[in-house]
């Protein structure tokens, strides 16, 4: 194949992948699909259900590395995932650093490893057994805990 002709096949492909993806999208549109709720993201909790709630705090082990204690109320821990569940008092938790996740805790504690001198902020929610984040009238099942490491002994600020 020639370079010209190259450029017009290649030209072909992404005005046919342009028609196709406003074709899809008008059709979704009518179709009501666009207008997903957001259970695909969210497992909203029932009303009269106990509400999973989290709280946060730090240890350091005997290693130094650094765990982040995870204590759930209204919900238990598993590494158990599946497809779809209707389920929002057991599951696992997110955790985040920043905008990356940096794991997922499938038992209470998870060990965060040695954290370099410096501040270190976590955020941890709370997922069913399909990752669905947990939410309720209350709002997110969501938590911030800050470690503060200082020098190499390293010490602990929440």
């Amino acid at each position: 194949m020639t370079a010209p002709a190259y450029r017009g096949c290649a030209m072909q492909i992404a005005v046919a992948t342009a028609f196709f993806t406003v074709a899809l999208n008008l059709y979704l549109a009518v179709a009501g699909a666009m207008e997903q709720k957001p259970s695909a993201v969210f497992a909203e909790v029932s009303e009269g259900q106990k509400v999973p709630e989290i709280s946060l705090r730090g240890d350091i082990a005997s290693s130094g590395e650094r765990l982040l204690i995870i204590e759930a109320s209204n919900f238990t821990f598993t590494d158990l995932c599946v497809g779809k569940t209707d389920a929002t008092h057991i599951g696992h938790a997110h955790i985040h650093q920043g905008d990356r996740k940096i794991g997922t805790a499938y038992s209470p504690i998870f060990s965060l490893g040695t954290l370099p001198p410096g501040t270190h902020e976590f955020v941890v929610t709370l997922r069913t057994r399909d990752h669905r984040a947990i939410v309720s009238a209350k709002g997110l099942a969501i938590e911030k805990i800050t470690f503060v490491v200082r020098g190499p002994e390293g010490s602990l600020g929440q």
